[in-house]
């Protein structure tokens, strides 16, 4: 059975996936303000920089980790998707 070590790589990934969702909030609100989409592409190479930094951390960690933080990471585009799918 699974338990707590075999989550972290799940919690890893979804609080990578949800400090990439507010990094893209803050930079989209930031370029609503200035009018302009110039510096869109230092929030792009951070939120996939951070991504690659959680599925580093976590295949260090061991391979069922890894699995959970790309399923973490997954999680949020995955609902989203879903979710549009469901209202249409």
């Amino acid at each position: 059975m699974y338990g707590f070590p075999e989550s972290i790589g799940v919690l890893i990934g979804t609080g990578g996936a949800l400090v990439n969702l507010f990094s893209l909030w803050y930079d989209i609100n930031e370029m609503v303000k200035r009018k302009s989409t110039k510096g869109w592409l230092k929030g792009f190479l951070g939120r996939y920089s951070l991504s690659a930094f959680v599925l580093l951390v976590s295949g260090l960690i061991s391979l069922t980790n890894l699995i959970g933080a790309f399923l973490g990471l997954m999680n949020l585009k995955i609902a989203a998707y879903v979710a549009g799918r469901w209202l249409n």
